[in-house]
């Protein structure tokens, strides 16, 4: 199958059965928004000099995440006429994951105004587990391997060119490290990454829309 015409086969999978509804523009454009919100939490945090406490990066780290919760309804959507189970557990997944990120936004808020370590830190440096380590560290390092279950499904699917299957892959491998490891430069790549492949997969469905 050609690049041209695996590019539009996303727009034709929303569409088939249902038709159109509203809720399908608003996830569309939820694609399209999320990693610009999160590109923008992350210039925040960087500017500030610290990604594990910032109020204004934090504030728009719980937006982007809000809308990620909603962009994988979205993104899942054209995977369950093919891939109904993986659909689905990516779905539920994804939706998890961006609630904890939502929550780590909240964190580095917390950390900014209390002058404090994030609550996650705070299980490294008492050496036990805290509440904080517990309701956000599992889930949210499930994060990336939605994106990169996403990468994998669109590719095996033909609903984007390789080009964006690699991308989301990429964008799911580098996600834990330039964060954890507080190297600003990863993390605005990554949401660089995330920003061209979920630009495209939301473009080609508003363009098939017409």
């Amino acid at each position: 199958m050609s690049i041209s015409s695996r590019a539009v086969r996303v727009g034709h999978q929303i569409r088939s059965g249902a038709g159109y509804v509203p809720a399908d523009r608003l996830t569309t454009w939820a694609i399209i928004l999320a990693p610009i919100v999160l590109l923008a939490s992350s210039v925040a945090y960087w500017i500030e000099g610290d990604f594990n406490a910032s109020e204004l990066g934090g504030m728009l780290l719980v937006f982007a995440f809000c809308l990620f919760a909603v962009a994988f309804v979205g993104l899942t959507r054209p995977l369950e006429s093919k891939a109904p189970m993986s659909a689905a557990l990516l779905l539920v997944l994804g939706i998890i994951t961006a609630v904890v990120g939502a929550g780590h936004g909240v964190d580095t808020i917390w950390a900014a105004i209390a002058d404090q370590p994030r609550l996650i830190d705070q299980a490294t440096e008492s050496g036990s587990l805290t509440a904080g380590a517990i309701a956000l560290a599992p889930l949210g390092a499930a994060f990336p391997l939605v994106i990169i279950g996403l990468g994998v499904l669109y590719d095996r699917t033909d609903l984007s060119p390789r080009w964006v299957a690699v991308l989301l892959i990429a964008a799911g491998v580098l996600f834990p490290v330039g964060r954890i490891l507080n190297v600003g430069p990863v993390v605005l790549a990554t949401d660089v990454l995330f920003l061209v492949a979920f630009g495209k997969i939301g473009l080609d469905i508003l363009t098939d829309r017409g």
